[in-house]
């Protein structure tokens, strides 16, 4: 077990101007609609956006995106031979891309043409030669409803289409099929799940030697319906600690052998936490009270998940993260939430920060926004903010060494601290400032005469 040391260096007081730590890429989308995905493609080296805008503004000129459209670090181009929307559809078009056995795949709401059949319907595969997005090996139908491909970030020798009950290749009618690359199959697992018109699935992952499910569907073991489900391979269990609880998962990340799932539960409805929680296999932990929405509690939300240098950033319809006040986006860095600099404005009021992504170590959003701290900024930005947080709640889990005996000296310090206490040779310790940041961290050493110390790389700290 690893043992921690945590200090807060109360004199470091971050002060940086919201409006400096983001950058608008372009003059934005012009719609209707607007960037309702963002996905950055280390194959292409592309910074990839899809949803329901029609062009994209450069500084000098616009480009014809039809929904999709990518960046290349200076300006906006097509992505590809375009898509259109599907017939009367003009809310919904891409809803995300995903790489799998090296090859770009889309999601979503539009049609493509299909030299078998007239259209082919949310669904497709980049060929990355032609630039023509093209059907999987067989059609889906027009009025087809399974138009996700998941898990968004494979790893994996399968991925799904899931949705609402339909057809592909012939097969009989399914809310789950898998795919190899090559051919869509059946998904026994489905079979089990009992038959009802409001079946709908999103997720379908792998973690721990387990298959799970999410959506929601008829309960094997009832009569109601679930949101959450795994398969051990010959039966379906609930997952402990969820049980039949019904609330949706809107996002899911694997990361450290842990699952963390965001959505809209809730623990005062019987959810694992509040919009946000991570999983060990057999138990919850609901990572410092998890997101809030006190404007309207019930409508709460956590919509996605993205890591970015070992911090989860976190987007949704929510104003609280672990009790501080947040405008809609916060991370959590294992231990606190904290805040980050940026006041979103978007007109609707809906989806002011929708996706996150990470493209050349850097951290990207995109969403209904218009403006950032009145910067007109619109639909897509990069973070620039470095560290930068404007508050963080208090630290949860941090130490395991007890405090009895323990001092260190001098205060303030400059170069190295002297830390007395005992058994603390080896130990891992963190120097965070007020506001939470990380400033420094390393390995406690012993030296001669008993003494402990800890650098702190020629920077001034005043201790609380």
């Amino acid at each position: 077990m690893i043992r921690s040391v945590v200090f807060v260096a109360a004199a470091l007081l971050l002060n940086c101007a919201a409006a400096q730590s983001w950058r608008k890429l372009g003059n934005g989308a012009i719609g209707p609609g607007d960037v309702k995905t963002i996905f950055g493609d280390p194959v292409s080296d592309r910074l990839l956006i899809g949803g329901t805008f029609i062009y994209m503004k450069n500084e000098t000129d616009t480009v014809l995106g039809i929904g999709q459209a990518a960046w290349n670090g200076h300006r906006w181009d097509s992505l590809a031979y375009r898509i259109q929307p599907l017939s009367g559809n003009v809310c919904q078009q891409t809803f995300w891309y995903l790489r799998f056995q090296d090859r770009l795949y889309a999601c979503g709401g539009f049609t493509i043409p299909d030299g078998i059949q007239p259209v082919n319907s949310g669904i497709a595969r980049l060929n990355e030669e032609t630039m023509r997005w093209e059907r999987l090996e067989c059609h889906n139908p027009f009025n087809s409803s399974l138009l996700n491909l998941v898990p968004k970030d494979p790893n994996g020798n399968s991925i799904y289409l899931t949705g609402i009950k339909n057809t592909v290749c012939g097969y009989p009618q399914s809310c789950v099929f898998r795919y190899d690359g090559s051919a869509f199959h059946e998904w026994e697992p489905w079979s089990l799940i009992p038959e009802s018109t409001s079946n709908w699935t999103r997720f379908v992952f792998e973690f721990r030697g387990y298959t799970y499910l999410t959506g929601s569907f008829r309960d094997p073991f009832s009569s109601g319906f679930v949101s959450f489900l795994r398969w051990n391979g010959s039966e379906w269990e609930y997952v402990p600690g969820w049980g039949a609880y019904s609330r949706s998962i809107n996002d899911m990340s694997i990361r450290n052998d842990t699952l963390y799932v965001s959505g809209n539960f809730r623990v005062a409805t019987g959810g694992p936490g509040n919009c946000i929680a991570y999983f060990d296999g057999e138990n919850w932990n609901d990572m410092g009270g998890g997101v809030s929405f006190e404007e309207m509690p019930s409508a709460a939300s956590c919509l996605v998940m993205q890591w970015y240098r070992n911090s989860l950033w976190v987007s949704g319809q929510m104003d609280h993260a672990g009790g501080i006040p947040i405008d809609g986006v916060a991370k959590w860095n294992g231990r606190q939430w904290c805040s980050v600099p940026g006041d979103f404005y978007d007109p609707i009021g809906l989806d002011r920060v929708g996706d996150i992504t990470v493209w050349r170590d850097s951290l990207y959003v995109c969403g209904g926004f218009t403006s950032i701290d009145g910067e007109p900024i619109r639909h897509v930005a990069q973070w620039l903010g470095g560290d930068a947080v404007l508050e963080c709640s208090a630290p949860v889990g941090v130490g395991e060494i007890e405090p009895q005996g323990f001092g260190l000296a001098p205060n303030p310090v400059r170069d190295r601290m002297r830390l007395n206490g005992n058994n603390l040779a080896g130990a891992r310790y963190e120097i965070s400032d007020a506001t939470g940041r990380l400033v420094r961290a390393g390995q406690i050493q012993r030296q001669r005469g008993g003494c402990y110390h800890a650098g702190t790389g020629q920077l001034p700290i005043a201790l609380a």
